[in-house]
């Protein structure tokens, strides 16, 4: 007999029941991962990020080599980037120029001379001080002499300490310091200056090249653009940049004026002679960050070491001076520029840090303008529609 006839009526009755299920799944749609349609969306999402990856990696090749290329040729580049940016701070002046009829050459001429005459002044005012120690350079080592024998009795002990550690190994009294070269100390002031020279010979040049062609070189700029709103975009950067870089010369002006009247007030108290002079001193070397500070903190240590008998009024003064200093320049003039240029603090800091790396006391001068030219461009020619948050 044939198995289906020995089945009963449950048994098939249970046999397809257990089928059914599996017929019903055969006529159910495949999932979409069966189906090969989830597929191409996942390669699609892949194929995405690697796009987005490969941008960021050659943005950040781009700005490494960038910083490699600055770094390599600042002799050139950072002259001509200062000339630039000092330029367009003096765009009112050369505009107020021209509405008096007088020829951009003339205004150019006269802009440079200005210039010259400022650093002149500056290097008088900075020059004041090193004439006056010269002048009483026995006057100053006697002094420091008869301070530094306050400490005999330290250095005493030191040799004695010295002595009982390693009686072979001589006394500090013993040690001879090497005569110095002067042939070679020259050369190496002369290999200082020459570059420097150089490189003032080129700001100037390309200042003075950049007053007289600057309608022209604007023009050509602006021109440049693809149509219309691009063009009025480029306008509007031109005159942000301009109005925000005179605005931030005017802000420093105002900083390193209330630091050279701290300074004067805070020398008068301490009895040293000619603060107005001192006050003066700071305001000009303020405009140099970091080499301007320490400069004028050797002046004052001097000064100091001159004039006083004891240590504590040089101590206090080199003190104060110092606290100033970094409370200025780390937390006052970042703060005051963010907000008066709606900038980040943080930016402006980060700024400083990093063209201070890279072009020393000029890079600081010149990162915040580089900031305030960065902002502009990005405001109008790349903007950002930004979202309602909810409350």
């Amino acid at each position: 007999m044939d198995i289906f006839s020995r089945m009963t009526a449950p048994d098939l009755a249970e046999q397809t029941k257990s089928t059914a299920p599996s017929a019903e799944a055969g006529l159910q749609p495949r999932p979409a991962e069966a189906s090969g349609q989830v597929a191409p969306a996942k390669r699609r999402q892949t194929w995405i990020g690697l796009q987005r990856a490969a941008q960021l990696s050659a943005i950040g090749i781009f700005v490494i080599l960038l910083g490699a290329f600055l770094q390599a040729a600042r002799v050139v580049v950072m002259p001509v980037a200062s000339a630039i940016v000092i330029g367009l701070m003096l765009s009112p002046l050369a505009r107020w120029a021209s509405r008096y009829r007088i020829p951009p050459t003339i205004s150019a001429i006269l802009a440079v001379v200005f210039f010259l005459v400022l650093i002149q002044f500056a290097l008088i005012a900075v020059a004041a001080p090193l004439i006056t120690i010269l002048n009483h350079a026995p006057d100053i080592a006697d002094n420091i002499r008869q301070k530094l024998e306050a400490f005999d009795p330290i250095l005493n002990g030191v040799r004695n300490l010295q002595a009982q550690i390693a009686p072979s190994s001589g006394d500090l009294g013993s040690l001879s310091l090497p005569k110095p070269d002067l042939a070679s100390w020259a050369s190496s002031v002369v290999g200082l200056l020459t570059p420097a020279a150089g490189e003032i010979v080129i700001f100037l040049a390309t200042l003075f090249l950049y007053l007289i062609s600057r309608e022209q070189l604007r023009r050509n700029l602006i021109l440049m653009a693809s149509d219309s709103l691009a063009r009025l975009r480029a306008i509007r950067v031109f005159n942000e940049v301009e109005e925000k870089l005179v605005r931030y010369i005017g802000t420093v002006a105002v900083i390193n004026l209330v630091m050279g009247l701290l300074t004067a007030l805070g020398t008068y108290l301490l009895g040293y002679p000619n603060p107005a002079l001192l006050g003066a001193l700071e305001f000009v070397c303020a405009f140099v960050p970091y080499l301007g500070a320490a400069f004028m903190l050797m002046v004052l240590a001097f000064v100091g070491l001159i004039t006083f008998s004891g240590w504590h009024q040089t101590l206090l003064a080199v003190g104060l001076f110092l606290a100033m200093v970094t409370c200025e320049g780390q937390v006052i003039t970042p703060n005051i520029v963010g907000h008066r240029f709606t900038t980040s603090p943080l930016t402006i800091f980060l700024a400083l840090a990093f063209w201070t790396w890279l072009w020393g006391p000029v890079g600081t001068f010149l990162s915040v303008p580089f900031v305030l030219i960065g902002v502009a461009v990005v405001n109008h020619f790349f903007p950002d529609d930004a979202a309602v948050l909810p409350k």
